[in-house]
């Protein structure tokens, strides 16, 4: 059922607010909803492993999501779906959209523990693929925001941050694996995949604040399609950062039991994933 406002508030007949010139006004509505929904996650906490299979869940929503989103941009650049009133991509930006769709579906399986278990090796395998995928996506995006045509500096800006915060946990994440650092590589990859999955999580909650707020224009547009990028990032990053402190303790692969020089136990450097 859908929850009803506070006696006293009603959903006004206009927006609350328009974003040129003056500060952003949450509809009262809106504000009651989400206060709700603290109220409640404070009273029923979850615990370690019901929060892994939501989060789980979530990531597999958000990787079907851009799926779906590639799928789309596709079908405006090659001709088959109107392209509305936002500029045309560049033919070039098709690489783009291809990286993304395999990074959507490679990140699942990464982010899998089982699999990383019970066949190190594939996972291994996959891994380089997706390290080149996620670069060539990485490059590909920020390079649209360059070179596409009618981009505001605002988006400039921040695919500018989201690059290098990308480029930087993939490289951390990479040098980690090559020195078996196993808990470092995995809590870095979570960082990436998390930094990565930003823009779907924009498309996501960006339909909300168009509705709430309105949309009079380009500018209008693009100031608030910018503003949920950056609450997007945000979110990303912390529910990521949360995944890490509370993902129950596993270990990549079981310690070998091999006698060497009087004592039995993992060989020196070996490290469980916690």
């Amino acid at each position: 059922m859908r929850p009803r406002p506070p006696a006293g508030l009603q959903r006004p007949a206009t927006n609350p607010a328009r974003l040129s010139g003056r500060a952003v006004e949450v509809a009262p509505w809106i504000d009651h909803i989400l206060k709700q929904c603290i109220v409640t996650a404070c009273r029923n906490p979850l615990n370690g492993e019901d929060a892994m299979i939501v989060l789980r869940v979530v990531v597999l929503t958000l990787c079907a999501i851009g799926i779906a989103a590639c799928a789309y941009a596709g079908g405006r650049l090659v001709g088959l779906i109107p392209p509305g009133k936002l500029p045309l991509y560049p033919s070039w930006v098709a690489l783009h959209f291809i990286s993304a769709t395999l990074f959507c579906m490679l990140a699942p399986f990464q982010l899998w523990p089982a699999l990383r278990a019970r066949r190190p090796g594939l996972h291994r395998t996959l891994g380089r693929g997706g390290v080149a995928v996620g670069a060539t996506m990485a490059v590909s995006g920020v390079a649209m925001a360059y070179a596409s045509p009618g981009r505001p500096v605002s988006e400039v800006i921040f695919m500018s941050v989201f690059f290098l915060a990308y480029a930087s946990c993939l490289a951390l994440g990479l040098r980690a694996a090559l020195a078996r650092n196993l808990p470092s590589h995995r809590d870095w990859m979570v960082r990436m995949t998390a930094i990565a999955l930003t823009p779907v999580t924009q498309r996501v909650i960006f339909p909300a604040f168009a509705a709430a707020i309105g949309i009079d224009g380009a500018e209008t547009f693009w100031q608030i399609f910018i503003s949920a990028a950056w609450i997007a990032l945000m979110i990303n990053l912390a529910v990521a950062e949360g995944w890490l402190r509370t993902a129950p303790a596993r270990s990549v692969r079981s310690p070998p039991e091999v006698s060497q020089q009087g004592h039995n136990g993992p060989p020196p450097g070996w490290r469980s994933l916690a």
